[in-house]
């Protein structure tokens, strides 16, 4: 079954660290981690770090914006438009050259 959505009806939950926010498209809850699977799309506003989800694997794509670069340790991985790319979400990323707002799904 598909179901069709208007992005402006998603709930907006903006992020810690004041550099975006989340529109949760679904989520399966857990009883142990926040949730068991989750697809959502995100605003990108401004350079920071990305929370921490340890035990999910992640995969990003980016959806609108300039290109930019996610950023930890030896990682450097330019995010380019509609490239997906999958990490850990126990790696400690950061957003890096944000120079106007994008979105991205992940």
């Amino acid at each position: 079954m598909i179901f069709f959505f208007d992005i402006a009806t998603l709930p907006i939950t903006p992020w810690k660290n004041g550099a975006g926010a989340t529109r949760e498209i679904i989520a399966v809850p857990s009883t142990d981690a926040p949730f068991l699977w989750r697809a959502s799309i995100a605003t990108l506003q401004a350079d920071g770090p990305f929370s921490p989800f340890p035990g999910v694997d992640r995969v990003i794509t980016l959806l609108a914006g300039q290109p930019l670069r996610l950023c930890g340790g030896d990682i450097d991985h330019p995010l380019t438009l509609w490239q997906p790319w999958a990490f850990p979400g126990e790696w400690a990323l950061s957003s890096v050259g944000i120079v106007e707002p994008g979105l991205d799904f992940n």
